[in-house]
């Protein structure tokens, strides 16, 4: 007894056993969850969520450029849940938590490359629900170089202008007033450009399968009518033409 006591290959045995439920017990939450994350109805309502959320964010956005001067001064000084249990309402077509977003992803983030995300939402949503497959890692890579490169370059390109909105974002508005600080204006001109090029770079083999696939596209519906056109009957053609010339003919 004393040596079983003291075995330590029978108290390893023992501590084993013990261990084993719980990690029974943690392997089964795990593959509840990501069956649970995997099926095919969770993924199909989570589509549905992100696709109505990029609808949603649209019209906000959309409706900020119109009505987001008259709501200016609501939208900074007070939260969503304050505007909205207020006696006086935003312009805004989404509502206040709608002009409050807005108003965070165009003027004080990213500028109108803010339009990218919902883009992203929409693609992610459609995805998910089965409509139509994307490369999911490929899509976020390409949406974040676009909104780094849209903010960037809008906010080069409106860093004079007087407006309440900031057309590139706090982003695009700050790096650039730093570049021309520590570049000067043509320094500051020249990054910009070479964030273009590394766009259009990394994007060209993307534009160029898109061409191919038009390029494909479009002859193979040409050919369908062509062929389709060529398979009328003889006899139809026939009936037609003495129809022509019957109506021709005067009475």
């Amino acid at each position: 007894m004393q040596n079983e006591l003291f075995n330590p290959d029978i108290i390893n045995e023992k501590n084993g056993a013990a261990e084993t439920p719980g990690k029974e017990k943690r392997s089964n939450i795990f593959s509840k969850l990501r069956s649970f994350l995997t099926n095919g109805r969770f993924k199909f309502l989570l589509g549905l969520v992100m696709s109505f959320a990029a609808i949603y964010l649209l019209m906000a956005f959309i409706s900020y450029f119109s009505n987001g001067d008259a709501d200016q001064s609501r939208i900074m000084n007070d939260t969503a849940v304050a505007i909205a249990s207020s006696s006086d309402n935003v312009n805004n077509t989404a509502g206040s938590f709608g002009a409050k977003v807005a108003h965070l992803f165009i003027s004080e983030w990213i500028g109108v490359s803010a339009f990218i995300v919902v883009f992203w939402l929409c693609a992610v949503g459609i995805s998910l629900m089965g409509i139509k497959k994307i490369n999911f890692f490929s899509l976020t890579f390409a949406s974040l170089m676009g909104i780094i490169t849209l903010s960037m370059v809008i906010g080069f390109c409106t860093i004079t202008f007087d407006s309440f909105i900031i057309w590139g974002g706090y982003h695009g508005m700050y790096n650039n007033m730093f570049l021309i600080k520590f570049l000067g204006y043509y320094g500051a001109a020249m990054v910009n450009i070479l964030l273009i090029v590394i766009m259009i770079l990394l994007g060209f083999n993307s534009i160029r399968k898109a061409y191919v696939r038009l390029q494909n596209t479009v002859p193979e519906r040409i050919m369908k009518k062509v062929e389709k056109s060529e398979s009328k009957k003889p006899e139809d053609i026939k009936v037609r033409q003495e129809l022509e010339n019957l109506e021709d003919e005067p009475a």
